[in-house]
């Protein structure tokens, strides 16, 4: 059994020419579409992380965001 060539990334065909493929359909995407933030060549219908299997961390970013745009306000009548 051959490994499948959906998940090794951009398909190369016999003219030598390398066109960028969805990983979950195979079907061939411009050079201009989106990507996910796991930066997988991906077609419209795919490019939502729940249709692909994405391993990009979304819930460790968005805490990353609220950590960075909440800082922790103190003043010195609390903290005595």
């Amino acid at each position: 059994m051959e490994p499948s060539s959906a998940s090794a990334g951009p398909a190369v065909e016999s003219n030598g020419s390398a066109d960028p493929r969805c990983i979950v359909c195979t079907r061939k995407v411009r050079i201009g579409t989106i990507e996910c933030r796991c930066l997988q060549p991906l077609c419209a219908r795919h490019v939502a992380p729940e249709c692909h299997d994405c391993k990009f961390d979304y819930k460790a970013l968005g805490r990353a965001i609220v950590m960075t745009a909440n800082p922790k306000v103190t003043t010195a009548k609390l903290s005595a």
